[in-house]
């Protein structure tokens, strides 16, 4: 149930919520989608979610989860809506800062979907697991697991790698 909100209420807080989450919602949303413009999408139609239901949190963590839920739902309805174009892989690097982070990123990428998306919420957002586990809608135990098996294939990827070098 939403409360009839004024209008310049609204934009301030949306703007204070863009802010505060368009950064990782858009780093959270290349993850998924892997080219910046998809990225944008994604990330503007979270917004418009967000501008039409203007829903009341409990608090600031409730809040950031919402966005997250929300933006997860939104990459998915689109990677199934259409068939995603192939995008160069250095489209989506210029996202990342140092030869570290694109080495990583690299290796991220190269996990499935479920094993990148609790990465990148464990890691990046520094969700705990049992906050990740609200967030995607699954139990503990399985994010427990999915971080586990996406760090072992991280290694054995990496390890590959040097062995090529």
């Amino acid at each position: 149930m939403t409360k009839s909100i004024p209008e310049e209420m609204k934009l301030e807080l949306i703007s204070k919520a863009y802010d505060n989450y368009g950064v990782s919602l858009f780093r959270l949303a290349m993850m998924y989608m892997g080219n910046k413009s998809d990225a944008e999408d994604a990330v503007h139609d979270v917004f418009v979610r967000y501008m039409m239901r203007m829903p009341q949190f409990k608090d600031e963590t409730h809040e950031k989860a919402w966005f997250m839920r929300v933006c997860i739902n939104v990459c998915k309805d689109k990677l199934k809506s259409f068939a995603m174009k192939s995008v160069p892989i250095d489209d989506v690097l210029n996202y990342v800062s140092t030869d570290n982070d694109i080495s990583m990123f690299e290796h991220l990428m190269g996990l499935s979907e479920e094993y990148r998306v609790v990465v990148h919420l464990k890691y990046v957002e520094g969700y705990s697991i049992s906050e990740i586990s609200k967030i995607l809608s699954v139990t503990e135990s399985t994010v427990k697991l999915r971080l586990f098996r996406a760090r072992e294939q991280l290694k054995r990827n990496m390890e590959e790698v040097k062995a090529y070098v």
